[in-house]
This record gives C-alpha cells, sequence and structure tokens, in this order.
C-alpha cells in the first residue's frame, strides 16, 4: 500500500490514507478496513463515509471482504472499494454508480485509476504492488 500512498502525495493536503482505522458506522457497527482514503484530517476514529476502502483479501476474510463488507459499503456509499488478493497478485475494484457497485477493474496487470474529491487522482500499477 506504500505505491498508493505515494501516488496521491500532491494531494496529502486534501486527501490522507490511514491504514486500520477503525470506521464507527453506528452504535452497533464498527469496521476497520485495512486502508482508507478520506479527504479531511481524522485524529481518532472515522464517522463519516470515507472516498475509497481497501481491503487486503486473504481465505480466512475473503468471505467477509466479498460478501459482508461489500453490501455494508455498499450500503453506506462508499465510492470506491478496492479488493486486493496477494495470492492471486490480482486487484478488484468497484466503484458506486446509482447506489451500487460497479466493478470498473478486475485485473492482474494494467493501472487501477481513481478520482478523489477536489481532483485528487491516483493510479496504481498493479505489477508494482505485489514487488
Amino acid at each position: 500500500m506504500v505505491q498508493l500512498s505515494d501516488q496521491i502525495k500532491p494531494c496529502d493536503k486534501i486527501c490522507r490514507i490511514y491504514p486500520e482505522l477503525d470506521w464507527i458506522i453506528s452504535d452497533d457497527t464498527v469496521l476497520r478496513p485495512d486502508l482508507v482514503i478520506i479527504c479531511k484530517d481524522i485524529e481518532e476514529y472515522l464517522k463519516e463515509t470515507p472516498e475509497v476502502v481497501v481491503e487486503v483479501v486473504s481465505k480466512s476474510t475473503a468471505q467477509k471482504d466479498e460478501h459482508l463488507k461489500f453490501e455494508i459499503y455498499q450500503r453506506e456509499k462508499v465510492p470506491y472499494y478496492i479488493l486486493v488478493y496477494p495470492d492471486l497478485e490480482k486487484v478488484r475494484g468497484f466503484k458506486l454508480i446509482d447506489r451500487k457497485y460497479d466493478k470498473f477493474f478486475d485485473c492482474d496487470d494494467g493501472t487501477l485509476k481513481i478520482t478523489l474529491k477536489n481532483g485528487c487522482t491516483a493510479e496504481v500499477n498493479v505489477k508494482e504492488l505485489f514487488i
């Protein structure tokens, strides 16, 4: 995820990357995504929808990441949900369109591109993620 951090450096004053930050969705729902990007400073925990959520998927977390968290992030209107599969050296990207996630990237090669608030962008070369 260092590569993603390096990719959005020009937007550091606007958008930041937070690893394993608690997101309090409601009194009975708290999630800790592997990585979030949000375009504001966070001091202790997240209380609002981030711009991007990234989950690193393993055999033990696949069911939760691909189904349960997918549904929650979609319901909470996270604009981008990115699933990273280190074992497969693959990345899947979903973009929220009309309240539903649409898969816009599913590849073990190529460049995943996302646009954040205020025009900040990030481009991640998939092959370089797994070097």
